[in-house]
């Protein structure tokens, strides 16, 4: 629910749409993504569409999609 809260009160310009996108999945190095300012948390994001896909910055791995 933080998460939710947190992109909703800072939103982000969407990227293009990717198919086939999942959980598990990695996004591309040419995507930008957007921190979570967070404490004690360590996940950027992309909205794309009517979609917010929370990413492992580290590893570019799509963790949640918040639809």
């Amino acid at each position: 629910m933080v998460i939710r809260e947190y992109v909703i009160a800072h939103p982000v310009e969407p990227i293009e749409a990717i198919d086939g996108v999942a959980v598990g999945q990695r996004l591309p190095p040419e995507v930008t993504l957007a921190p979570i300012e967070a404490p004690d948390m360590t996940y950027g994001y992309v909205v794309m569409g009517d979609h917010t896909l929370i990413v492992d910055p580290e590893t570019r791995e799509i963790v949640q999609i918040i639809e």
